[in-house]
């Protein structure tokens, strides 16, 4: 990660651990973990469900510009101060507004207007702007809402999908980490193609290092947990499986430890 701490201390020592009880390699007993820690991660790592991204898009759609310049635009503030945006009335220059008087908020030649305000009446072609139902800017508007609702949804899972980045280049498969489809499907609104998650590999056999790197901003800015805590959450949970199988006698089980260690187990 750019930013915050996580020690991955207790996890390499593991790894060690893991390498001489297992009678492998270091090299695939750190890979096969890093595979499982990403595997925690992508799991712990939240995505908004469809039915609250149908509201955001619901919510921010109250703007719609058309081709052909038509605005139509709603919103409603603290109070039910019903808010509709259409081209300004207002003095062009701030100096000749009446002093101890709010400026309105300017937006390209438009300004907000409190519709439901009592003590304004405003024009009539304001109010028929504002009640205006026509059915070719309705239509429209459904085909703008339909369209951002579908790539918001096909959005979802990105945060998810840069834990799979990394995995991939480590050469593990999504089916590995339990990548979802629509997580292998995600795709950015704007259309574009983002390598957030990268990792490099130094070294061999007994002494390796993995860096691994996860720079999606919905991960330092909008996760909760942040991506910090879940990444050092998940190398945690690592070492008390680990301690656990030890407890538990895990490894002394051909079938249970192919099946808790399939990485380093599978072809045993």
């Amino acid at each position: 990660m750019s930013e915050g701490e996580v020690d991955p201390s207790g996890f390499l020592t593991m790894c060690e651990s893991l390498a001489h009880v297992a009678a492998t390699t270091y090299e695939r007993s750190l890979v096969s973990q890093v595979g499982a820690v990403l595997k925690n991660c992508l799991a712990h790592t939240s995505v908004a469900s469809a039915e609250n991204i149908k509201l955001m898009v619901k919510k921010r759609l109250g703007y719609v510009e058309f081709s052909d310049g038509t605005v139509i635009a709603q919103w409603r503030k603290a109070g039910d101060a019903e808010m509709f945006l259409s081209p300004s009335t207002f003095p062009k220059y701030q100096n000749r507004w009446p002093k101890k008087t709010p400026k309105p908020a300017m937006k390209g030649g438009m300004s907000w207007h409190q519709m439901n305000d009592p003590q304004r009446r405003w024009a009539d072609t304001r109010w028929a702007d504002f009640q205006r139902k026509d059915s070719r800017l309705e239509k429209q508007a459904e085909k703008n809402r339909r369209s951002d609702l579908k790539k918001a949804l096909a959005a979802r899972g990105l945060a998810k999908q840069s834990w799979l980045q990394i995995a991939e280049s480590l050469g593990l498969t999504a089916e590995q980490i339990g990548a979802a489809a629509y997580v292998l499907r995600a795709k950015p609104s704007n259309g574009k193609t983002y390598q957030n998650g990268t990792s490099s590999k130094m070294g061999g056999t007994d002494e390796i290092v993995i860096e691994i790197e996860n720079s999606s901003n919905l991960l330092t800015h909008f996760s909760r947990p942040s991506g910090w805590d879940i990444l050092q959450q998940a190398m945690d949970a690592r070492v008390s499986a680990f301690e656990r199988d030890l407890a538990n006698d895990v490894f002394n089980d051909m079938e249970n430890r192919m099946k808790r260690y399939p990485g380093i187990y599978i072809d045993s």
